[in-house]
């Protein structure tokens, strides 16, 4: 596999799992952006913190309470 096919893949995915959310997708994606360039934190605090994260720690509360884990 060359760079494009796996740039490609990775558009793919990051798509896939931004329709995902029904939700904040946009704030939930920075999140997961953060959970993989941040790998050291400790807390939600700490991720709201990480430089790829640009919005403030209310959205990203708002964005967990908002997600439905019943499903």
């Amino acid at each position: 596999m060359d760079i494009t096919q796996y740039t490609t893949a990775l558009e793919q995915f990051r798509t896939t799992l931004y329709q995902s959310f029904a939700n904040r997708a946009d704030t939930l994606l920075e999140l997961v952006d953060a959970l993989c360039s941040y790998p050291e934190a400790e807390s939600v605090v700490a991720y709201s913190l990480a430089p790829v994260f640009r919005r403030s720690y209310s959205t990203l509360s708002k964005a967990l309470a908002a997600l439905d884990l019943a499903e």
